[in-house]
């Protein structure tokens, strides 16, 4: 246990200084290296020393101490071996040509063939892709067109493979019939105004021809056909106003969608490149379940409650594999809203775990952490209430200011906007209130986040 312990505080160490230099703070890239390799040494695992000297030697080239960098990079490459790690020499094969300076083409060419190599043997598409792009871009610096334009097709190809057609297909689909139902709309409400401007003009031409003959029959009609045409242009106005909602609703929720799937795609990388099949397996398993939850439920705006508490505990169980059970997580739902048929948006709460997971709990270091959550009924509206110990807001605001500075929480401001969008058209009383919870001597005990929308 105690080993364990010790690997999963150096892989956290190793992803944090991986943040880190992706935002260019190399110093707390560095600190990050140095606090987590006494515990990479006692693990003794050849894929975790792998990463901390390949790390070490990103930041040695980054330094320009060159003959510091190669020694690092070497011993990566030597824990590469004993791991039979292919993915960590590719890693190394690569980070040698993009840090080291003065290497001369001859020199990248080797290197980077050996990364495409190694990615060509594992079918690693997204390593085929970045090394045959570099390939590609050297042999143009040395005027080796054929060679140039080869890898360049390999490049095109493979992320072509990635990202599948039928994806592309649907995004365009998508944002074709968005812009028909729009169409449709705009020209229904013009036909409609114009149909009634022209009753307008014929109802003025009469009312001209028989003013002096019957001037009383003809006022009182006027006010008959008056309210009559304001009444139609209300409902029309209404019907329009419902429709542009409704398209709004769906635009939100296709975007939220992608959103949450991009999130949770990157919580599976670690298991994959730590070649941990047991870990990976049960992630891929679980993680295919919520795909086709959200993909059942991206069909319709409202959801069975039932199903989206489903997509909840299958979410969490994921965070709670990703960061090795280092929270628990409790549920508190009404019998009745678990009996009744109730429907909630979709990915309703989600977005609120999500953020007191990622922002609140990840980064503290209390122990006994915890999430909670409670849904319950209160007279014609549901009501969820989501509750961490974890660092709160105001640490975790100085935490992104000073490592995350162009972080936005993008599904955050799409699930607020949705919420809005519903309640207004619900014409309900529901909103969103954050509460930041303290002990008594003032410190931070964590945020709760409660959420009331109508019931249907």
């Amino acid at each position: 246990m105690q080993l364990a312990a010790w690997r999963g505080v150096a892989v956290n160490y190793e992803l944090l200084q991986q943040c880190d230099l992706g935002e260019n703070l190399y110093a707390n890239a560095k600190q990050n290296l140095d606090l987590g390799i006494s515990y990479a040494l006692r693990s003794n695992e050849p894929y975790i020393l792998s990463q901390y000297y390949l790390g070490y030697g990103k930041i040695q080239a980054i330094y320009k101490n060159t003959d510091s960098a190669e020694y690092y990079f070497s011993n990566a490459m030597q824990q590469a071996d004993l791991g039979n790690n292919l993915r960590n020499k590719y890693q190394v094969y690569k980070a040698k040509t993009e840090y080291l300076q003065n290497l001369s083409f001859d020199k990248k060419i080797v290197l980077l063939d050996s990364a495409y190599l190694i990615a060509r043997r594992t079918n690693y598409l997204e390593g085929i892709a970045q090394a045959a792009e570099q390939l590609s871009d050297v042999y143009e610096l040395t005027k080796r067109k054929d060679s140039s334009l080869f890898y360049y097709h390999v490049y095109r190809s493979s992320y072509d493979s990635i990202f599948s057609e039928n994806n592309k297909r649907n995004t365009i689909i998508q944002e074709a019939d968005w812009m028909i139902k729009r169409k449709e709309i705009e020209n229904t409400h013009l036909k409609q105004l114009s149909a009634i401007q022209k009753g307008d003009i014929v109802f003025k031409n009469a009312l001209l021809f028989t003013i002096g003959i019957l001037s009383i029959i003809a006022i009182f009609s006027l006010f008959i056909i008056y309210r009559n045409t304001q009444s139609k242009k209300k409902r029309i106005e209404s019907s329009l106003q419902q429709k542009i909602t409704e398209i709004k609703m769906q635009s939100l929720r296709a975007q939220m969608n992608p959103h949450f799937i991009f999130n949770s795609l990157n919580s599976i990388e670690n298991f994959i490149m730590q070649n941990d099949k047991m870990a990976a397996s049960e992630y891929l398993n679980k993680f295919a379940k919520l795909i086709r939850i959200i993909l059942d439920s991206s069909r319709t705006e409202l959801i069975p409650f039932s199903k989206s508490l489903e997509g909840i505990k299958l979410y969490v169980e994921l965070e709670q594999l990703r960061f090795n059970n280092k929270f628990t997580f409790k549920l508190n739902i009404d019998p009745e809203l678990l009996n009744g048929d109730y429907k909630v948006p979709s990915l309703l709460a989600q977005p609120y775990i999500e953020n007191a997971i990622l922002h609140g709990i990840s980064h503290s270091e209390t122990e006994s952490l915890f999430l909670n959550l409670t849904a319950k009924l209160d007279n014609e509206y549901i009501i969820y209430s989501i509750t961490d110990n974890g660092i709160g807001r105001k640490l975790s605001k100085e935490y992104n200011n000073s490592n995350r500075r162009d972080h936005q929480s993008v599904g955050l401001k799409l699930i607020e906007e949705r919420i809005n969008i519903f309640n207004h058209h619900q014409n309900s009383e529901g909103g969103v209130v954050i509460t930041d919870l303290y002990d008594d001597d003032d410190q931070p005990l964590g945020t709760r986040i409660d959420i009331r929308i109508k019931a249907i």
